[in-house]
């Protein structure tokens, strides 16, 4: 109508300028930073599906870490026709981005296009770069949870029901699942109490019904899993359950009085290195019994000491601030405030019971401070001050909160890219022995910084063995490639080096496998960036 204001095109279209705000946040990103995965368990992934590890592992994809076959074998068969392209990171990369746009889709629905904005500018600087530097299948399975809830939310909020956001929803559930289906449990409890805002018992019932059926879908799915994997892979079902004994021991807190009086001492001392290359030393059955003797909660005395809390407030501190910022940007009325109050102490009970009784995952307290900072700021009006100085200072903080976190990405990328350097060089220095097996001794974390968009098909790792990966699923590849029967005898062989500082705990382990005194050669002066030794049975 003639002298109606036009509005802008992009506040007009939700979806459209969701799409175009995420698609440029995510290009600056991979762009101009080098996102790695700082985790063991992605690089194995990546590497057994790209056959980095030989053909012989790629057959069976790996269910050791969680992610369900119907999302690794795709994967796995990209990787056999395009072997330029690293679609493992690609695909955690889509899904999150995807994620991104849900989450700032349901952000402009419930608020202005412009505090919307600032709000996902601000938890994407602060969160989602973090998941990006540092990518890896469990904070992509967080934030794929996170957007779903918000969009099941958003589809049962309305008067009538929204069956694309709710179909949306339920889709990146499932999807969130089947990449690590145990990640999804936090973020699901912790934002629970955010459903109280559902208007209705009729839609509360929806929402949650969704949520519960598709958990139990996928619940199934990983049943049938087991399985397929069961009949397909030989001794499968033995390495699975070898794995479930090896996380039984390291996921825990340890008792350690009970660990001093433990008979088996050789196998602790491997434990704490991760020395766990053989799955007969220590077996299953001997790793269940020493979980059930030292598991324990830790002391209440130790758990109350600064020493306990002090890095988990440091390294998150960040985050902190910018989920205190949600809380007082938001109007929360008296009815209400029961809701945010209920999250924070169910994520503190969550963090607190985690660092009692299990070992903390690098996931764990951001995938709670960010649940409840977005659930904050998505599903809580913004509040409307009569004192105007208070919007200011609260545009104030989230510029300097936004600029810390972008000071924070530059200085975590230039880290990565010198860390993968780094590994660049250590991995040039053994690739170019391509006859000789490296063991690794340690998890040097040079190897955890590994650029993810590397081209998988130029880092073989054929020749390197991790330690903390039973060597049954490599065996058949190693006796071809090396002519090793048996890794338990690895002194004998002139063809294996031990890359990393000495340990006393393997030489523990191969005297009682060989029965002759064993030590370690000094370091071989052929490698410049590795510490290299052989080791040496004296009968």
């Amino acid at each position: 109508m003639p002298g109606q204001p036009t509005q802008p095109y992009l506040k007009l279209h939700p979806l459209t300028s969701a799409w175009l705000i995420n698609t440029g946040l995510f290009g600056i990103i991979l762009a101009f930073t080098c996102p790695v995965y700082l985790s063991g368990d992605d690089l194995n992934i990546m590497q057994t599906l790209a056959g980095g590890y030989g053909k012989d592992t790629s057959i069976c994809p790996p269910f050791l870490y969680g992610t369900h076959y119907f999302i690794s074998v795709p994967i796995r068969n990209l990787y056999q026709q395009f072997p330029s392209v690293n679609w493992y990171s690609v695909w955690l990369v889509m899904i999150q981005y995807l994620s991104g746009i849900g989450v700032l889709l349901v952000l402009f629905r419930r608020t202005s296009f412009y505090i919307a904005t600032i709000s996902y500018l601000l938890l994407f600087l602060v969160f989602g770069s973090w998941m990006l530097l540092y990518l890896n299948q469990s904070s992509t399975s967080i934030v794929a949870t996170l957007a779903s809830l918000l969009l099941i939310w958003e589809s049962v909020s309305e008067t009538k029901l929204n069956k694309f956001y709710g179909s949306a929803g339920v889709l990146l559930l499932l999807v969130a699942a089947l990449i690590r289906f145990h990640t999804i449990v936090p973020v699901i409890v912790v934002a629970a109490p955010f459903f109280l805002l559902v208007p209705g018992i009729g839609n509360k019932v929806k929402a949650w019904g969704s949520i519960a059926i598709t958990v139990i879908i996928c619940w199934f799915l990983y049943q049938n899993q087991y399985s397929h994997y069961t009949a397909q892979c030989s001794a499968w079902e033995q390495e699975e359950q070898y794995r479930a004994a090896k996380y039984a021991n390291i996921n825990y807190h340890k008792d350690q009085q009970a660990l001093q009086q433990s008979p088996y001492k050789t196998e602790v001392a491997m434990l704490r290195e991760l020395l766990l290359f053989d799955t007969s030393f220590p077996n299953a059955a001997t790793l269940h019994t020493l979980a059930q003797t030292t598991n324990g909660p830790m002391p209440v005395k130790e758990l109350l000491s600064t020493n306990t809390w002090h890095w988990n407030f440091v390294n998150h501190r960040l985050m902190i601030a910018v989920l205190l910022l949600a809380l007082l940007a938001v109007c929360v009325q008296r009815p209400q405030w029961i809701v945010p109050a209920t999250s924070l102490l169910t994520g503190l009970a969550a963090i607190v019971y985690m660092q009692q009784y299990r070992k903390m995952p690098a996931y764990f307290i951001p995938a709670v401070l960010f649940t409840i900072t977005a659930c904050t700021a998505t599903m809580l009006p913004v509040s409307q001050s009569r004192n105007k100085l208070k919007p200011i200072g609260l545009f104030a903080l989230a510029i300097g909160l936004g600029a810390w976190a972008l000071v924070r990405t530059v200085k975590a990328s230039q880290q990565n890219a010198e860390k993968f350097s780094r590994f660049q060089s250590m991995y040039q220095e053994m690739s170019s022995r391509p006859d000789r097996l490296f063991i690794n001794t340690n998890n040097d974390e040079a190897y955890g910084y590994f650029y993810c968009f590397a081209n998988p098909s130029q880092y073989s790792f054929k020749n390197i063995l991790f330690l903390d990966h039973p060597v049954q699923s490599r065996s058949s590849a190693l006796q071809a490639a090396f002519g090793v029967a048996d890794i338990r005898q690895a002194p004998v062989y002139k063809n294996i080096y031990f890359a990393g500082p000495p340990s006393q705990a393997l030489l523990l382990y191969y005297q009682k496998i060989t029965g002759g005194r064993v030590e370690y050669s000094p370091p071989l002066p052929d490698f410049k960036l590795l510490e290299v030794r052989r080791l040496f049975v004296q009968q």
